[in-house]
């Protein structure tokens, strides 16, 4: 009897080449823009941080795209040659850190599109990533996840539906990631792909 998976959810990681460096700028350009921790959340982001009543968003993924651009454009030729997508494109750029007892409850960023991570400060005994599988298990009838323990310089990307979340960070370090959204498409539309150009 031949066995066959109905349905695949890809998931990509990659050491980042010349971390170090690209570390150093990144969080030269991250720092502009301040990390608050707000009532409603457990964590410290600078999601929603505008400088001088400018979107803030669009200079972070100019700069990230710059910074990171080796590796969106790999992301990109991959989501384009295995996935058939024609656009891709950011639509937020953002750092989120967790200092000694931080966590960041079970969430998805949309139904559509792309979700990444990357691990720019992690302690060694800093908190995992862990990934809600979309569906019970046909064995058991239960939820299940997996833990992905990442490492500084790390990236992993996945699609923005998955449900996922980070554990409570038990460090005196703090772990400090950089998180992004791109939305995926075959179609024609206008956004802003991995280099920073418009399309």
């Amino acid at each position: 009897m031949k066995q066959t998976n109905l349905f695949t959810i890809p998931i990509w990681t990659k050491r980042v080449d010349n971390f170090q460096e690209k570390k150093d700028k990144l969080i030269h350009e991250f720092d502009k823009f301040a990390d608050i921790k707000d009532q409603s959340n457990n964590f410290s982001t600078n999601r929603n941080v505008n400088i001088k009543n400018h979107d803030s968003r669009l200079v972070r993924i100019d700069r990230f795209s710059a910074i990171m651009e080796d590796e969106l454009n790999e992301l990109y030729r991959i989501v384009r040659e295995n996935w058939g997508a024609t656009n891709v494109w950011f639509n937020d750029v953002w750092s989120v850190t967790y200092k000694k007892g931080d966590y960041q409850n079970s969430h998805i960023h949309g139904s559509t599109g792309l979700t990444g991570i990357l691990h720019l400060e992690s302690p060694v005994n800093g908190p995992n990533l862990k990934i809600i599988q979309p569906w019970t298990s046909w064995v058991s009838d239960t939820t299940e996840s997996i833990n992905i323990k990442f490492k500084e310089g790390e990236m992993v990307v996945f699609p923005s539906f998955l449900l996922h979340s980070s554990e409570p960070n038990k460090s005196d370090k703090i772990k400090r990631v950089i998180s992004w959204d791109m939305g995926v498409n075959t179609k024609a539309t206008m956004g802003i792909d991995p280099v920073g150009q418009i399309i």
